[in-house]
């Protein structure tokens, strides 16, 4: 039987205008209590809450991999009632994020990240270090931009900057050797597998690996352990300019 969905899988398919971009899974994982995916086995809409007019929707699900956390079993995931018009079957496998509210209750939130397990690839990618390479698990991501403007706005557009340069190949390179990316269509990157310490990045034009152009080099930063990294990188536009 299809159900509406709960608030905190609305993240999923269509954002309310009040909420950010959504966070990288790394940061998601970083500001969350628990992380683990399951099946949706019962949804409880409508419940009252303490206060007179309060609605809540109870979500029943069945734990299957925990990433963050002590879950085992069922567990129980409270939101406000959303009203949004998203609907998901019971018996969904999900991926949730979640924090205890002050009545110790798991919550995702409207705006967390989070929903069904087909759509959620980079959050798996990410757990993949997690659970195989912990010691080299950090992720690196941010974007490529000819607009300086870019770097400071705010909020902070992570996947899909207006002006991103596209398809340069970065290097970074540390005490555990080389790592190497490309940026996308949007001039985005995502770098996994990373351990702490000192690196250095170099950024190649599109034409890499044919033609070893160097775009800019000697980028220092420095990668914390097992978190994330995110950075936005200026280019200015006659780099690109080939001779």
């Amino acid at each position: 039987m299809w159900r509406w969905a709960l608030a905190w899988l609305l993240a999923q398919g269509v954002w309310a205008n009040s909420c950010p971009p959504r966070r990288d899974p790394s940061e998601e994982f970083a500001r969350s209590e628990v992380v683990f995916s399951g099946q949706i086995i019962a949804m409880d809409l409508n419940l009252p809450g303490s206060t007179p007019g309060d609605l809540f929707d109870r979500t029943r699900i069945r734990v299957e991999e925990v990433w963050k956390g002590n879950l085992k079993g069922t567990v129980e995931m409270w939101e406000e009632a959303s009203g949004y018009d998203l609907r998901f079957v019971i018996g969904q496998s999900v991926l949730v994020y979640a924090n205890r509210d002050h009545q110790n209750r798991l919550t995702s939130g409207r705006c967390g990240r989070g929903g069904g397990i087909a759509e959620s690839g980079s959050d798996f990618a990410y757990f993949y270090f997690l659970k195989h390479r912990p010691k080299a698990s950090t992720r690196f991501f941010g974007f490529v931009t000819t607009d300086a403007k870019e770097v400071n706005a705010s909020p902070r557009v992570w996947t899909d900057p207006p002006h991103g340069a596209r398809f340069l190949s970065l290097m970074l390179e540390g005490l555990d050797g080389k790592h190497y990316a490309e940026t996308n269509f949007y001039g985005s990157f995502v770098l996994d597998g990373l351990a702490g310490g000192e690196y250095t990045m170099t950024i190649y034009g599109d034409d890499f690996p044919l033609q070893q152009r160097v775009l800019k080099s000697g980028i220092k930063l420095s990668i914390p352990a097992k978190g994330f990294l995110r950075r936005e990188i200026f280019l200015p536009q006659e780099l690109f300019q080939k001779e």
